[in-house]
Parts: structure tokens; C-alpha cells; sequence
């Protein structure tokens, strides 16, 4: 008997996280694979890829930098939604986010799109208020092969510039 609550145990330590961290290296393959290499020493990596999550996305990795943008310390929050079927594209992530932020009474601005070593990627920003104040936020979405990745942050206003900076860099390595 004790043996088979040990085993228990270590099965539900296991569950209990499906993400790998290594050092500034996160690694998740829950929803689809996703690689995170953070600049040395500029994020800390927490990961949210927790079996309580459905089967068809949820949180994966906060990465929180270490230094402040405008008298705060950022995090940046990265969600999978799973491509289970074909109604899942990137016009429907991006809509029902965008959707997700008005309804929180956020002004979201247009989706544009970039290419990054031949992968497309969409994002947008919106007004939204934080503890009462204007803020901005940055919302990104990579297209992996098994998943959509949503990265998204929010800052002051003053220092959305800076943000996406910081998120740009720390996605450049990114492999998904």
C-alpha cells in the first residue's frame, strides 16, 4: 500500500507542471511545442502549463522581466489555443480576443501583420484601464503547427514603445 501511494504522489507531481525550465530556457509542449529563450538574466519564467487547464488551450508560461518599464516589472503571459479543428484559425483567436478586451472596455487598434523568418504573425494593441489608470496593451499571435500562441502584456501608456521592444526580443529565439 505504501508503495502504490508513492507512486500516486509522483504521478500527480508530474501533472502537476507539463512545462520544462531550464535556466532563461522554457519548453512546453501541452498544447503544441513552444521553445522560449529568454535574454540572460531579463525574465523571470513561471510555468502555467498546469493540468487543470482543458484540453484545447489555457495558460502555458508568465515570463515577468527583471527590470522595470515605466516604474513596473511587465509580465508577459503566453496562452495556447489548440488547432483541434479547422474553425480554429487566427481570424477567430484574434477576434475573440479582440472581442474578450472591448468587453472589458478596452479600445483595441487594428491587426497588422508581420513575417518573421517566413512565419506569420499578427498583432494589435488596445487602450484598456489597469488599477483604475490608462494603459496600453500588447497583444501578439505566432502560428505553430499544432497550436496559435497568444503573448500579451500590459503596461502604462508611455511605455508601450519600450514593451514591445523587450517582447520582440524575447520572442526572436522563439521556436513554435
Amino acid at each position: 500500500m505504501r508503495h502504490f501511494l508513492v507512486l500516486i504522489a509522483i504521478l500527480l507531481a508530474g501533472a502537476a507542471s507539463a512545462g520544462q525550465i531550464d535556466g532563461d530556457r522554457y519548453v512546453g509542449e501541452r498544447f503544441g511545442r513552444i521553445e522560449i529563450k529568454a535574454p540572460a538574466g531579463q525574465w523571470l519564467i513561471l510555468d502555467r502549463e498546469f493540468s487543470g487547464n482543458n484540453e484545447y488551450g489555457g495558460p502555458v508560461v508568465d515570463l515577468k522581466a527583471t527590470a522595470a518599464v515605466a516604474g513596473v516589472f511587465p509580465t508577459v503571459h503566453v496562452s495556447a489555443f489548440k488547432r483541434a479543428d479547422a474553425s480554429v484559425t487566427a481570424e477567430f483567436v484574434l477576434q475573440t480576443s479582440r472581442t474578450a478586451v472591448e468587453q472589458k472596455g478596452g479600445e483595441p487598434g487594428p491587426i497588422q501583420t508581420l513575417a518573421v523568418d517566413g512565419k506569420k504573425r499578427w498583432f494589435f494593441t488596445a487602450k484598456v484601464i489597469q488599477n483604475d489608470k490608462p494603459a496600453s496593451l500588447h497583444y501578439l499571435l505566432l502560428e505553430g503547427e499544432q497550436a496559435y500562441f497568444a503573448v500579451q502584456s500590459v503596461v502604462p501608456e508611455a511605455a508601450l514603445g519600450e514593451l514591445q521592444q523587450r517582447i520582440e526580443a524575447l520572442m526572436r529565439q522563439a521556436k513554435y
